[in-house]
């Protein structure tokens, strides 16, 4: 999570699936990282501030590994998009894992 652009959906989510602890830590490179590299189970974001050049090298990362990484609804980042801003926030974790994050962020105002 965000340390500094902290989501109140964060505790929804974290409540909806019963995880305890947060690692708040720098960008959104770093984030993916950490679950790349086994630190963290899922990295969720939400909103707009992310770009399409702070994922596009974690994604890569993270398919290698084994791991998905998605918009919040669960649609592939497209990276040949005009908007360089990602619009509707980011999910990485392993294939089962992140299935249920995606499922239970569906219906979050």
């Amino acid at each position: 999570m965000s340390r500094s652009h902290r989501s109140r959906r964060i505790d929804e989510v974290k409540a909806r699936l019963g995880i305890a602890d947060e690692m708040p830590c720098g960008s959104v490179g770093l984030k993916m990282i950490k679950v790349v590299g086994g630190e963290a189970d899922l990295y969720v974001h939400f909103g707009r501030g992310a770009k399409l050049w702070d994922t596009c090298a974690p994604d890569a990362v993270a398919a290698a590994a084994g791991l998905v990484l998605t918009d919040v609804d669960g649609a592939p980042i497209d990276y040949r998009a005009a908007d360089v801003a990602l619009q509707r926030g980011i999910v990485v974790a392993a294939p089962p894992l992140h299935g249920r994050v995606v499922a239970a962020l569906r219906d979050l105002a």
